[in-house]
């Protein structure tokens, strides 16, 4: 399971995680490991396009907030999927699963909690301002973290604090609610 901070225009725009051009970078690193978008779970900590700006405005990271009013959604997916590793894309979704860390120095380090297996990487995102993290090196490759990383197992759900429901920006989004019902 790959999880990310939260879909940008062209993700919120068409309901599907990492399509713009740092999910192209994705499955570059995916097709460098052997695996395609059908192999994996990609998602996000937040389930709509944090904005700031006139429209159609420009991304920014998730206020506490909304990540929080968006927690259920993600705790849904992690019960419904059960991963046995998840990728943390980024210092928010890294956040969300270990909070506190830095992502400078867990990048690319496995982290053991319970039965599941964290695997904290910089966003793709990233790749498209610095070239030297264009390299598979640098963002990490997932067989790190142990062999067949993307099968299924029983874990808990992870503990989270907020309201039910998804106030994802106060919008209403294809990228929120709608993906989760459609995987059941």
């Amino acid at each position: 399971m790959f999880v990310g901070e939260a879909p940008g225009r062209q993700e919120d725009l068409s309901g599907q995680p990492f399509v713009g051009a740092a999910g192209k970078f994705l499955d570059e690193l995916l097709a460098s490991i052997g695996l395609s978008r059908e192999d994996v779970y990609i998602t996000n900590v937040v389930k709509s396009r944090p904005v700031s700006g006139p429209p159609p405005g420009r991304n920014r990271a998730p206020a506490p907030e909304e990540i929080i009013a968006c927690a259920p959604w993600l705790e849904e997916q992690l019960r419904l999927l059960r991963p046995k590793v998840i990728v943390t894309l980024g210092r928010i979704a890294l956040d969300y699963f270990l909070p506190g860390r830095k992502i400078a120095d867990v990048h690319g380090r496995s982290i053991a909690r319970g039965r599941v297996t964290l695997l904290p990487l910089y966003h793709p995102a990233m790749a498209l301002f610095s070239q030297d993290a264009r390299s598979p090196t640098c963002m990490a490759a997932p067989s790190r973290a142990g062999a067949s990383p993307f099968s299924l197992c029983t874990i808990p759900p992870w503990p989270y604090t907020g309201e039910t429901g998804c106030g994802c920006s106060g919008r209403t989004s294809a990228a929120c609610g709608a993906s989760l019902t459609a995987e059941r």
